[in-house]
């Protein structure tokens, strides 16, 4: 059997991310820290597939920038799961806009 290329591994692992912070959103009267935990997980196993492929040795520019704001959103939604009150919905929002975007941008190329 052949391995996945990494780029669809990328791929999944983008979509894995934006689905787990799609459930994070629909779940929001009842959210649990453990599910937020969940959801940057994703974005962390996302960056670490991109982060793989990059020492591959197969990384453009383009995959360079995906891998940048990848980190950018890593922040973002670590942010939002530390608060001092209550969640940062705002954050978590704009992270699943972004990972949609990502998602959507990207499987048009090489996937995400």
């Amino acid at each position: 059997m052949t391995p996945p290329r990494p780029d669809h591994a990328a791929e999944r692992s983008c979509r894995k991310a934006h689905e787990a912070f799609e459930r994070v959103i629909d779940d929001r009267p009842h959210l649990t820290p453990e599910k937020l935990t969940a959801a940057v997980r994703h974005v962390i196993e996302f960056r670490d597939t991109l982060i793989a492929e990059r020492r591959s040795g197969e990384f453009g520019a383009r995959r360079q920038t995906l891998l940048d704001r990848t980190n950018s959103l890593l922040s973002l939604s670590t942010s939002a799961e530390f608060p001092l009150t209550g969640v940062r919905w705002e954050r978590i929002t704009a992270v699943r806009d972004a990972l949609k975007a990502l998602a959507g941008d990207e499987s048009q190329t090489r996937g995400c």
